[in-house]
């Protein structure tokens, strides 16, 4: 998915290359049926331009982090969600975040790529004020 991600990024307009790597994260579904939420996702890469260094680091940095040795010192109360159609983190990771943060909560959204609070707005945000009101 990375190299999908970082293909080459040469001669394309940044609103376009944000529609394309947008459109490979989100459920297929969720791109095909909502083309003016991408369109509003162009609108600020072409306002707000991500670097190829800063994308590529962005990325890299999410595959080297590491910190599942601190997990179960988490003291705050922890809501763990994700989208069973996330090509950049499999659901075991989210899986994995649940049962190693004592007392996490794990919500996984059916057909839901890799960004929940855009792909299912309402749902996500009655998810979690329900846990902030716990």
């Amino acid at each position: 998915m990375v190299a999908l991600l970082t293909a080459s990024r040469e001669n394309v307009e940044p609103g376009e290359l944000a529609r394309r790597n947008y459109s490979l994260i989100m459920a297929p579904s969720f791109a095909e049926s909502h083309p003016q939420t991408l369109e509003n996702i162009a609108a600020i890469a072409r306002y707000r331009p991500l670097t190829a260094q800063s994308y590529l680091r962005q990325l890299q940095s999410g595959q080297s982090h590491d910190v599942a040795q601190q997990l179960e010192r988490i003291q705050a109360p922890t809501l763990v969600i994700h989208g069973d159609v996330d090509p950049l983190v499999p659901t075991g990771n989210g899986d994995y975040l649940a049962q190693h943060i004592p007392g996490a909560k794990h919500i996984v959204y059916h057909n839901v790529g890799h960004i929940p609070i855009m792909e299912v707005p309402e749902q996500f945000n009655r998810d979690v004020l329900a846990f902030l009101d716990n």
